[in-house]
């Protein structure tokens, strides 16, 4: 499902004294079944980007185009259809769910869209695994969870009914290195098996940097920089922008510069290592 954003801007409280401009003449285009990353800090204007293309808001100029739908101010034609193919897995655990038991929420989203299958309960368990948790966790109360298993549950409840495009505001929100890892693997995984088209929100460029995907830079509601893992590099240029590097690449630099300017950028500490241990060995 290929998305497009043309001359896009978006203003809210408009004509009060809370007016505020969050989008500013915005166009990018995602192709279908790639990996984007959104970055920018608070206010950047990221965090829209996915209401915008779930057609939660609406724009104040320009469209949106998601697959056949289009967002352009007025009324989405089968609005829940646009939404049975977009899902969202928000920042907050308190916006994620309707439900107290785990096995309720997943089956929630098959209900409201109609899904036909008998088989809810087979669906939630096939979910609950690709995210990497147990059938257990089917009589679960939500309230029990911890962050990082709230948001692999609230990415199964996405999963359940198989949206084209799955977005994700701010997943790593106080994970720890190892749950980032888990993250990026699911991921990966999701996009490369099922075809699915991986959009995050996100202002963890550790995280940013070592999934490995295309990269949209906002900055008080613009689009400033557009690329891949390569616009990290130039440690100068994120800085306008109160961007820093990823600490992997801020070290590599700090080699270049002192030791050896021909020192390799690696995507992760891992690699980072081996490769060392590789040229001293």
């Amino acid at each position: 499902m290929e998305i497009e954003f043309n001359d896009v801007s978006l203003v809210v409280n408009s004509r009060t004294y809370a007016e505020k401009l969050l989008l500013k003449n915005v166009s990018f285009k995602l192709e279908s079944g790639k990996k984007y990353c959104f970055l920018g800090n608070s206010n950047s204007g990221k965090s829209v980007i996915g209401d915008l293309i779930n057609g939660v808001v609406k724009p104040s100029k320009g469209s949106v185009r998601i697959g056949e739908f289009v967002n352009d101010g007025r009324n989405i034609k089968n609005v829940n259809s646009l939404r049975f193919d977009v899902g969202v897995v928000y920042k907050n655990k308190d916006d994620m769910f309707f439900n107290k038991k785990v096995k309720d929420e997943l089956e929630f989203a098959m209900k409201f869209f109609k899904y036909k299958t008998n088989k809810k309960v087979v669906r939630s368990i096939e979910a609950l695994k690709i995210v990497g948790l147990g059938e257990e966790y089917l009589n679960k109360n939500i309230d029990d969870l911890s962050l990082s298993e709230a948001k692999k549950i609230g990415l199964a409840s996405v999963l359940v009914y198989n949206p084209k495009v799955i977005i994700l505001d701010e997943p790593t929100l106080h994970f720890n290195s190892r749950e980032k890892r888990e993250l990026i693997r699911i991921l990966n995984f999701i996009n490369e098996k099922y075809g699915k088209t991986i959009i995050v929100m996100s202002r963890d460029v550790d995280f940013i940097y070592e999934f490995n995907s295309n990269i949209l830079v906002l900055s008080n509601g613009e689009l400033v920089m557009q690329g891949n893992n390569d616009i990290f590099y130039d440690e100068n240029k994120l800085s306008k922008y109160d961007i820093s590097s990823p600490l992997i690449v801020t070290f590599s630099n700090l080699v270049r510069s002192k030791y050896n300017k021909n020192f390799k950028y690696y995507k992760s500490v891992l690699d980072l290592v081996k490769g060392v241990c590789n040229d001293v060995l």
